[in-house]
């Protein structure tokens, strides 16, 4: 068996997808032009690994995998 898990596909309904995606920016709103800082490791004893980035309000539609025709920033604002 492999070390990856497998999801199996799923349709969401427009109502449930559009409630996941507004549940998702009020959490990504905690976070909204801010430096994010992440420390993460395989194991306790490490080796630890860091990822900064920059948690602008154009990345959201990108991370939920939307394209918007009116632009991230219209995208976010009606989430």
């Amino acid at each position: 068996m492999s070390k990856y898990s497998r999801y199996d596909k799923c349709v969401l309904s427009d109502k449930l997808l559009v409630k996941r995606v507004r549940q998702a920016a009020k959490k990504y709103s905690e976070y909204v032009e801010k430096e994010v800082l992440l420390i993460f490791a395989t194991s306790r004893k490490g080796p630890f690994y860091i990822y900064e980035f920059w948690a602008g309000k154009e990345n959201f539609q990108h991370l939920a995998g939307i394209q918007s025709p009116n632009g991230a920033e219209w995208f976010w604002t009606r989430c």
